[in-house]
């Protein structure tokens, strides 16, 4: 904390710096302690927007502990910014308070997704369904928040976040979404979607392939 607090205390309208961390079992010689390790992202902030935005600027790429920091606006106090419909609700409004967040790490832990989701509201529930043999966890996970508006802040601030390394797919979960089977069936149609395309893109690629040869003659033919 005090790195990153040093880093940009010298900004106008700094007010607070935190990294997040986590709880982390370390063996000191024979000895067995716990201690917080940062899970790679933080928190800093200004009393006003342009502040922030100046900040954002002039730190963009600095290197602490020789990391070099990637800057984003946060939408944590934020509220939706979306045009407004026909009916009152915003335009691409979610219309659930449950997320779905694939893949994840398997280093990933309830806690970690405790720490950075509820920064944008109230958690009333989080589950990591478990693979068949109890090993770990399957790579996605359901979150519940208190309202549609606290889960929108999360889905659209938390869009390109990364943890453990891996970017978090988030996308909004159907209220009758919360089973193993349902993630998997979104999951194989999203796969085979991808491998439609593949295999029309490998086809279109074939037919200019052959056109290249003389008529009568395989593309390998006319390449002797």
């Amino acid at each position: 904390d005090e790195v990153l607090k040093f880093a940009f205390s010298k900004c106008k309208g700094f007010k607070s710096a935190v990294v997040m961390k986590k709880k982390a079992v370390v063996k000191a010689s024979a000895k067995e302690e716990k201690k917080s390790l940062s899970m790679g992202y933080g928190f800093v902030e200004f009393t006003s927007e342009a502040h922030a935005m100046e900040a954002l600027k002039r730190k963009q790429g600095i290197v602490l502990d020789g990391h070099a920091v990637q800057l984003q606006v946060s939408q944590r106090h934020s509220q939706q910014r979306s045009e407004p419909v026909k009916g009152g609700k915003p335009k691409g409004a979610l219309t659930t308070q449950r997320l779905c967040v694939r893949n994840l790490a398997f280093e990933a832990t309830v806690k970690d997704l405790r720490q950075l989701f509820g920064a944008y509201g109230s958690l009333s529930s989080v589950r990591m369904p478990k693979k068949a043999d109890y090993s770990g966890h399957r790579g996605f996970a359901f979150l519940d928040f208190a309202s549609k508006a606290e889960a929108a802040s999360a889905f659209e601030a938390l869009q390109h976040t990364h943890l453990y390394g891996r970017r978090l797919v988030i996308e909004p979960a159907e209220e009758r979404a919360n089973d193993v089977a349902t993630a998997l069936q979104t999951a194989e149609k999203r796969q085979a979607a991808k491998d439609l395309t593949s295999t029309a893109k490998r086809r279109r690629a074939t037919a200019v392939l052959n056109t290249s040869g003389e008529a009568g003659t395989s593309f390998e033919d006319a390449l002797t």
